[in-house]
């Protein structure tokens, strides 16, 4: 019973959490597309700040994700992570489970780097070598492309038009898979049983 309080604590935490990134993230966005602060009410705080999810799904189900929408579900995921693999160390069992949690996370931070750099560039040489100008310079536009590649992905894919750069975004993330697949082939399995017993604690 009181695991079960302690992880129910972490979930609201979590989402409370995430729910001041989107409402602080949601108003940066609309006074750098406005270019004039938003007005600051209840209704326009705790709107965002309670109730993101649905705020979220809706931009998704209409293609408009926004940088804010990716920032508030990346750090909702890293955050529950984090407080669960402290939450899992309590035990030994929950030990192993917490390393396996970590390592994936290391590997998934990592790879989504990677596929918005590999996208950023791909994006960049096509524009060179068709002679189009690009809207932001490439010291603006990767960073930008190494958070929001997933919403170029998911509009070209609802829209049926899938330039290059989004099927080099979809090859760099089958490999990213491929290689995820065999190297937990060499992890430790949390759930087999321990070949020594564990050391013991410190006090």
């Amino acid at each position: 019973m009181r695991a079960i309080k302690r992880l129910a604590i972490i979930l609201l935490s979590v989402y409370l959490l995430a729910g001041l990134t989107y409402t602080v993230g949601s108003h940066l966005h609309a006074a750098i597309a406005t270019r004039a602060l938003p007005e600051w009410t209840p209704a326009s705080l705790l709107t965002p700040f309670l109730t993101w999810p649905s705020l979220l799904a809706a931009n998704h189900s209409l293609s408009i994700l926004q940088v804010h929408d990716v920032i508030t579900l990346a750090f909702f995921t890293i955050a529950l992570l984090v407080l669960i693999m402290r939450w899992l160390r309590e035990s030994d069992q929950g030990q192993r489970w917490a390393e396996l949690i970590a390592w994936a996370l290391k590997f998934t931070s990592l790879a989504y780097l990677g596929v918005g750099l590999v996208s950023s560039i791909a994006g960049y040489s096509m524009s060179a070598l068709s002679g189009k100008a690009t809207v932001f310079h490439p010291l603006v536009g990767i960073p930008l492309n190494l958070l929001g590649w997933p919403m170029n992905l998911n509009a070209s894919i609802r829209s049926q038009v899938l330039s290059f750069q989004s099927v080099i975004e979809m090859l760099a993330i089958l490999f990213v898979l491929l290689l995820m697949a065999v190297l937990t082939t060499r992890l430790p399995k949390p759930w087999q049983p321990l070949d020594h017993p564990p050391a013991a604690r410190p006090n």
